[in-house]
């Protein structure tokens, strides 16, 4: 079947860009690897990196007024004084977790090529859409996509220490809660001795008129 020059290049738009939103969408999948599989793919990433990714992953972060009541600094989501000891079971899950995540992004990718060749070629396969959207991602993969790669752990450390000042600010009320409770407690036990004390004192003091 024929396809006319104005479709074609439609086509070929589209499946450009195709490229493009997958390297984008590969490049969110990698940050979301170093985040989640720190223990055991990132440490291990790591290893092989400088010494100043290496500190991201050991390194607190300072905690301003109000959150300054956890502490001065805390460690992110993630981070460890040092690397966590990866059991075998650990190794696994994390191979099958990358296996599973690679399997989704080709499904994901495949499903979009049908969806671009159905809205401009009536879902009839051309081998020039999947060619175009393979050659996209590759330029992605040469030229952004290394500069993601040499952020991606600073852009993790960044998102784990958002989530880290998010949690600890959600949990907030229940521990100023907590301190109040506390403070209340230890206040009403103090008050509690004190005046078991002097009744004792007093009946002492009883004791030695008699």
């Amino acid at each position: 079947m024929e396809i006319s020059p104005r479709l074609l290049a439609i086509m070929l738009l589209w499946s450009g860009i195709l490229g493009l939103a997958l390297g984008v969408l590969y490049d969110v999948i990698r940050i979301i690897r170093i985040m989640t599989l720190t223990d055991t793919v990132a440490h291990t990433q790591a290893k092989q990196e400088k010494e100043w990714i290496r500190s991201l992953y050991r390194r607190k972060i300072p905690l301003p007024p109000p959150l300054s009541i956890y502490g001065k600094t805390v460690m992110p989501v993630g981070n460890r004084s040092a690397p966590k000891k990866r059991t075998p079971i650990a190794q696994a899950l994390a191979h099958v977790a990358l296996f599973i995540s690679d399997i989704a992004f080709f499904a994901i990718s495949g499903a979009a090529i049908s969806l671009v060749l159905y809205y401009t070629n009536d879902g009839e396969l051309r081998l020039l859409a999947p060619t175009c959207t393979a050659i996209s991602f590759i330029a992605y993969q040469l030229t952004v996509a290394k500069a993601v790669r040499s952020v991606a752990h600073i852009a993790s450390f960044v998102l784990r220490s958002a989530i880290t000042y998010l949690v600890l600010s959600a949990l907030l009320p229940l521990v100023l809660v907590g301190k109040l409770f506390m403070f209340i407690a230890r206040a009403t036990v103090k008050r509690l001795v004190k005046y078991i004390a002097e009744k004792r004192d007093a009946v002492e003091s009883k004791k030695k008129y008699l």
